[in-house]
């Protein structure tokens, strides 16, 4: 007949005999003979009803870390069970066929970030059901895991007016794609707030986040990095633990001297007093001339020996461990120095009888002696020898004396220093001439 009968379907059927004789193969009475014709007859299909299996509904999946999917659906009308069918979705290979799967139940061991395929079919007995084949479908992707956080933020202190920077290093196990957000709180890690990129801020969306001019106000602001990892459309994110900035005051300084001495002399200014700043402060000179040293922990500046006759404007900076720093003036004032002169005797002077006059000094020069305040004969200008030419050493200049009268007398040397870094200096004895002891 062609057509499908449905259950309880009314139907009418009609006949007409092919031929003319009596044909076993023909529709016949009791008595053997053919039925010519045949009246519509009404006919019931009463044949047993088979049950619809429906396509099952509201399939989902559910995806953690630990690499397990977790599938829920509603329960198909007339399935007797269902079958889990799991595909790559790049390649359509089949991976499992899970039978007997039941709404919440879990497929593990998948592969992280990666997307499959994925049928749910309600089975029949085949008998009692119309069809054993009613699926449904869908594309899941896993989760991806979480990045790795191999570097934390570190605590960092700084000085006012400087940077400071915090750093992060990250890694995606599953070879996601890595993406950064910095945040600041300002209550002590109550809340945190989005920074973005601008004035004294940069580095927002990278593994470093650059402060910039920082002030005294920003101190005790704590900063923090979301990482986010992302691949075939999943993302997952780890926040790191939160670094505090320290932002100190400014140094500022105290003490030291400024320095006045003579040439080829050593002297010191008082030490210098730092306050502020950030961890140790060390001292530099700048503009300084020959000779002038500083102590980098204390800020004592000294001038040696062979600082050059003058006067000299320097400066004195303090620098932090931050690279912030404090200037000082300091000026050192080098005058003439002073030679020492001494003069001695090589005999107890006595009327009409030579000895010898001995002037002692320090640096090179020439020598006048005088008696009585008059230039002994011969002794106008004696050149003082000996001793290293361009140091303090023993110098002597020496003078041949007759003494013309006994009685009290004086005898002295004026020094006229060969360089002009020196004074001239005098000295002076006051002796007693003792009267002839021998007759002419």
């Amino acid at each position: 007949m062609g057509a499908t009968i449905r259950v309880g379907q009314l139907i009418t059927v009609s006949y007409s005999d092919p031929t003319a004789s009596n044909d076993a193969n023909a529709v016949q009475d009791s008595t053997g003979n053919d039925v010519a014709s045949l009246s519509n007859v009404s006919v019931t299909n009463n044949s047993t009803v088979l049950n619809r299996l429906d396509t099952p509904t509201t399939l989902a999946v559910s995806s953690t870390e630990t690499s397990t999917a977790t599938f829920t659906f509603t329960n198909t009308t007339n399935a007797s069970s269902h079958t889990l069918r799991l595909y790559d979705s790049a390649t359509a290979t089949l991976i499992s066929t899970t039978t007997s799967f039941s709404s919440g139940s879990s497929r593990t061991g998948l592969t992280p970030a990666t997307q499959y395929y994925a049928t749910l079919q309600a089975v029949g007995d085949g008998v009692t059901y119309e069809s054993s084949t009613a699926s449904a479908s869908l594309y899941f992707t896993t989760a991806i895991r979480k990045p790795v956080i191999s570097s934390q933020p570190s605590d960092t202190a700084t000085t006012a007016t400087r940077s400071a920077s915090f750093a992060v290093t990250a890694t995606s196990p599953d070879a996601g794609t890595l993406s950064y957000q910095w945040q600041r709180s300002v209550d002590a890690g109550a809340s945190y707030s989005n920074l973005s990129n601008g004035a004294g801020i940069s580095g927002v969306t990278t593994t470093t986040l650059t402060l910039s001019s920082l002030t005294t106000a920003e101190n005790s602001s704590r900063y923090r990095v979301i990482v986010t990892t992302t691949k075939v459309g999943v993302t997952d994110s780890e926040t790191t633990t939160a670094a505090t900035l320290t932002v100190n005051g400014a140094i500022a300084l105290s003490g030291g001297s400024n320095i006045s001495k003579e040439y080829f002399t050593a002297a010191s200014s008082t030490a210098i007093s730092a306050s502020g700043g950030t961890g140790a402060i060390s001292f530099s000179i700048s503009g300084s001339t020959g000779g002038v040293t500083i102590n980098t922990n204390s800020g004592v500046v000294t001038s040696d020996e062979t600082t050059p006759r003058g006067t000299y404007s320097l400066t004195v900076t303090a620098t932090d461990q931050s690279g912030a720093t404090a200037t000082q003036a300091i000026t050192i004032t080098v005058t003439q120095g002073t030679p020492t002169l001494s003069i001695s005797l090589s005999a107890t002077p006595r009327k009409g009888t030579a000895l010898t006059l001995t002037a002692t000094t320090s640096v090179a020069g020439t020598v006048r002696f005088l008696e009585r305040g008059r230039v002994i004969s011969g002794c106008k200008s004696r050149t003082a020898t000996g001793g290293a030419m361009m140091s303090l050493g023993s110098r002597t200049a020496t003078c041949t004396w007759k003494p013309r009268i006994h009685g009290p007398s004086t005898v002295s040397a004026i020094l006229t220093p060969t360089s002009a870094d020196y004074s001239s200096v005098s000295a002076s004895q006051e002796l007693v001439v003792l009267k002839r002891t021998a007759s002419r």
